[in-house]
């Protein structure tokens, strides 16, 4: 694998902020038939010592923006950019639940074995939490772990009473 880093400081913004000064990093990755190409802003000072340093910083603000905003955006929440600007801020506090609302779904996925369980088992995960939902409507288990349970092994249905009038 080649990569290729190139610097600039102190160019302008753009034509209508030619007082703001920017630094500018380009980098290249060529390997395995293909060619990667980034590039970033930044205000810090970018020197041959940092440039490398400072690349992949802007990588991993890039991987969280897009492991965090991309799903609230694109898989079910419809989180727009706008969200969390209003005049009454309303959409603020919309915004703030929406990113809760991801933590929430977010923290099983890392830290509990019988959500990783489930999730592999049953596959698709939206499914299963309407599944989920369903259980916490019928409020007939007591935990997270019951909850878990019943999505893993399904729930066990008793036979129905049969009442048999003899009059």
């Amino acid at each position: 694998m080649v990569q290729r880093l190139r610097l600039v400081n102190e160019v302008p913004l753009n034509a209508s902020n030619a007082d703001v000064r920017v630094n500018c990093i380009a980098y290249w990755e060529r390997g395995h038939g293909q060619t990667q190409h980034l590039s970033g802003v930044t205000d810090l000072r970018v020197s041959t010592r940092t440039v490398y340093r400072l690349m992949r910083g802007g990588r991993a603000r890039w991987k969280i923006d897009n492991e965090t905003c991309n799903p609230l955006k694109n898989q079910g929440d419809n989180c727009e950019h706008t969200d969390g600007h209003g005049e009454q801020q309303l959409s603020v506090g919309v915004a703030l639940v929406r990113r809760r609302a991801f933590v929430v779904d977010q923290t099983p996925q890392r830290c509990c074995a019988w959500f990783r369980a489930v999730w592999t088992k049953r596959g698709s995960k939206r499914l299963w939490w309407e599944r989920m939902r369903a259980l916490f409507d019928d409020d007939a288990l007591q935990s997270m772990r019951q909850r878990f349970a019943t999505l893993f092994d399904g729930l066990k249905k008793l036979p129905p009473l049969l009442a048999v009038d003899a009059s």
